[in-house]
């Protein structure tokens, strides 16, 4: 009886170490700072320190692995002085980054940004805007 009871306490002791381990060792380990791709729906840069607040359309997007998507969701990401504004020009292969300003960024533009969890953004990038073809009127 006694090793019966000897046994279950070693083995209980051994889960609960385990288990403390792994909850260390997920507490240690960094988040990503996955990127969000949207829609900017607001540009406020009226802040006097030189922090800009942009309001972009998240999410909402049609794919083959998700033919009814999630509703829209407005999120606010704070740009400061740190943040890289980059233009990207070019097809996949041979796309070239170019920086650019804040200036550069317009209300309706498609954007992506990598964000930390506190809602600070370390990188925009977003596609120049492709030249519309002239339609041809029939006669």
């Amino acid at each position: 009886m006694a090793r019966i009871h000897v046994g279950l306490v070693l083995a209980l002791l051994t889960g609960l170490v385990l288990q403390a381990g792994s909850a260390e060792a997920a507490k240690g380990k960094k988040k990503k700072n996955n990127p969000e791709a949207g829609v900017i729906t607001a540009i406020d840069s009226t802040n006097g320190d030189g922090v800009t607040t942009m309001t972009v359309k998240v999410g909402g997007h049609k794919s083959k692995k998700n033919p009814t998507p999630a509703a829209a969701v407005d999120k606010k990401f704070t740009l400061t002085s740190a943040t890289t504004i980059v233009k990207v020009t070019g097809k996949k292969k041979d796309a070239t980054e170019t920086p650019a300003t804040l200036a550069d960024l317009k209300t309706g533009e498609k954007i992506t940004v990598t964000a930390a969890s506190d809602g600070k953004v370390s990188k925009v990038t977003f596609a120049s805007a492709k030249k519309e073809k002239k339609k041809m009127k029939n006669k």
